[in-house]
């Protein structure tokens, strides 16, 4: 589903019906493992190798992530000023490590959201 200019691929396989997280490198597939649930999706990889996408938390249904080398629920990263959203796809990371993707606002309404790193 992704790709950066290393050629590092990222995405998902079935496994038993389940949909795995992976990331391909210098010809080694590596399962980077879960949010806690059975199924997800990895959507992109930077250039620093950090991917994004969306996984089942297995409790709080589907949840944004991060993984670079150890995965993140984005939700667990939100600061005050975001309190009350609920990141639940991550579609897109840059070089800079801004996140895009889909949440649902405090009143329950979808939106597209944009993450930066502080």
């Amino acid at each position: 589903m992704g790709i950066n200019d290393d050629g590092d691929v990222v995405g998902f396989y079935t496994d038993n019906g389940h949909k795995r997280l992976f990331i391909y490198r210098n010809g080694t597939m590596t399962n980077i493992g879960t949010l806690g649930g059975a199924s997800g999706q990895a959507h992109a990889i930077n250039n620093a190798g950090v991917v994004v996408g969306i996984d089942s938390t297995g409790t709080n249904g589907s949840h944004a992530f991060l993984w670079d080398g150890t995965m993140h629920d984005l939700n667990d990263l939100l600061d005050a000023s975001s309190q009350g959203w609920t990141l639940f796809r991550a579609r897109d990371i840059n070089s800079h490590n801004v996140i895009v993707g889909q949440g649902l606002n405090p009143q329950g309404e979808y939106h597209a959201f944009i993450a930066r790193p502080i």
